[in-house]
């Protein structure tokens, strides 16, 4: 678990005092071996998503799902970390969230006067999957504005288009990157849901219990 041990202000800094994680980011992963295979894409998807469950319930939405704020400790675990838009989105700062979060995988209406929700988290948890299927983010483009523009104005292609996958891969992140919210999976819950019965089609004698995600949410603000 990533633990908070204190947390204060010096001077004009806000602190937090935290443990160290020894292990490597997700983007460290993407990086080596460019792509996963399919029973590990399926194995930090399911973590991930434990842990936007459990966010969500605390009533945080993260706001920058990428494959740098998910940690993959020596240990084995999977851990998502920083929150730091949490608390922009919680204030209603919607500009600072657009400003502050990855183009890549920012939900369409992060892009506008829209408030996000927890589906937004979906829309990014949906690209993270896309790219640890094919290596590669679904939009690339010369410049951030060039990648939001796409974001809002074209479908996500389907992993199968790159990568020999089931088809179950490319509903599941057709359904998680609906340009329209309403039309995404509605929490996190139901999105694990469909992992789940996407892992045992997959292989049913490898759907182990994911292993434990902890999730570092933003603390009180210091006095």
């Amino acid at each position: 678990m990533v633990a908070v041990f204190d947390r204060g202000r010096s001077a004009d800094a806000v602190y937090l005092v935290m443990e160290y994680v020894p292990g490597r980011t997700l983007r460290q992963e993407l990086t080596f071996g460019s792509r996963l295979p399919l029973a590990r894409s399926l194995e930090i998807l399911t973590a991930v998503l434990k842990g936007l469950s459990a966010a969500h319930s605390a009533g945080f939405v993260h706001g920058d799902i990428k494959p740098e704020n998910v940690l993959l400790s020596d240990r084995g675990d999977i851990k998502v970390t920083d929150f730091g838009l949490a608390r922009a989105i919680e204030a209603g700062d919607h500009k600072a969230s657009m400003l502050l979060g990855t183009a890549a995988y920012l939900a369409p209406e992060q892009f506008s006067d829209r408030a996000p929700d927890p589906r937004s988290d979906l829309y990014s948890t949906g690209i993270l999957l896309f790219e640890m299927l094919t290596g590669h983010v679904p939009f690339r483009a010369d410049s951030p504005d060039d990648v939001l523009a796409l974001h809002q104005t074209q479908r996500v292609p389907d992993p199968s288009d790159f990568v020999e996958v089931d088809r179950g891969f490319d509903e599941l992140c057709e359904k998680a990157t609906a340009k329209d919210p309403a039309d995404r999976f509605q929490t996190a819950a139901e999105m694990l849901a469909a992992v789940s019965r996407l892992r045992r089609q997959v292989d049913p004698a490898a759907a182990p219990p994911a292993p434990a995600l902890d999730v570092l949410a933003p603390p009180p603000r210091p006095p």
